[in-house]
């Protein structure tokens, strides 16, 4: 049986412009970044709770 799952969240305000390369680790190999907009068709292949963080950092939906 698992518990409780604890996540920690980080927010990163980037400056108008372009957005730095993604350069994620052999369990995130396929990262990129993708628009806003096309997050809510998303959700249902997002971990657990990821989508309810995204909607409280980017203050949306």
């Amino acid at each position: 049986m698992r518990e409780r799952t604890i996540t920690h969240g980080f927010h990163f305000d980037f400056p108008t412009g372009a957005l730095p390369n993604v350069q994620g680790g052999d369990d995130a190999a396929r990262a990129q970044w993708i628009e806003m907009g096309a997050l809510p068709a998303l959700r249902a292949r997002m971990f657990e709770d990821h989508f309810f963080i995204l909607e409280y950092f980017l203050g949306i939906y």
